[in-house]
């Protein structure tokens, strides 16, 4: 079964020199802050009810920055937005385990491959980027599964075990 869409905000300082990240509480890497669209909701109604719902920020979207299409089941399709901080105050929900602000050029190590390449694209270009998302293919999660074991553990935890068993 494909993974629902899903929609991300890349989130700049006033002076767009630092960019909110959160850090999940499934898997301990740091993501944009963003998730799944529900059924009843456009891609931009998802990345803002996302945002706050993990950083506790209220957001406005500026532009579509990417579109990324899935190139097997491991993905799905993924809207990236530019949003702009339009009040609320930083919290932490019970999805993430911190929420913080990085320099752009000291990003986390541990910063999700796929994300450090969607804040690049909302860097540097004007328009919307149209493209496959092949970084996230089978070889490169079996890789990562070596690096990491308990990270891919508690995602398919969270994901489809506990799923499973809740239903």
């Amino acid at each position: 079964m494909p993974l629902a869409p899903a929609s991300v905000g890349v989130i700049f300082d006033d002076a767009h020199l630092h960019l909110l990240l959160v850090k999940r509480c499934d898997v301990p890497v740091w993501v944009l802050p963003g998730g799944g669209i529900d059924s009843n909701e456009s891609p931009i109604q998802a990345v803002v009810r996302e945002i706050y719902e993990e950083t506790g920020l209220n957001v406005y979207v500026e532009r579509q920055a990417a579109e990324y299409t899935p190139i097997n089941r491991l993905a799905a399709l993924t809207f990236v937005y530019v949003c702009s901080i339009k009040g609320g105050e930083i919290k932490t929900s019970n999805e993430t385990r911190e929420v913080r602000f990085f320099a752009i050029n000291q990003l986390p190590p541990d910063l999700f491959t796929p994300h450090r390449d969607w804040i690049h694209d909302a860097l540097t270009s004007t328009s919307t980027v149209k493209k496959p998302l092949t970084q996230i293919t089978y070889f490169a999660t079996l890789k990562y599964f070596f690096k990491h074991p308990i990270h891919i553990l508690s995602y398919a935890w969270t994901r489809w075990i506990k799923k499973y068993f809740n239903h």
